[in-house]
């Protein structure tokens, strides 16, 4: 389903129990989340992605 027909602000949810620790912690999450599957194999040394 497009995003668009789910929200057409882009918020989803309830806000008012977001906190900037929450969102750093969600960010970091995402980000080490990311590095470690890059750094299992996604992409080769050469920047091609493995078959």
């Amino acid at each position: 389903m497009p995003f668009d027909e789910i929200t057409g602000s882009g918020v989803v949810g309830d806000a008012r129990a977001a906190s900037a620790a929450k969102g750093r912690k969600l960010l970091e999450g995402c980000a080490q989340a990311l590095a470690d599957r890059l750094a299992d194999g996604l992409w080769t040394e050469d920047g091609r992605r493995p078959r």
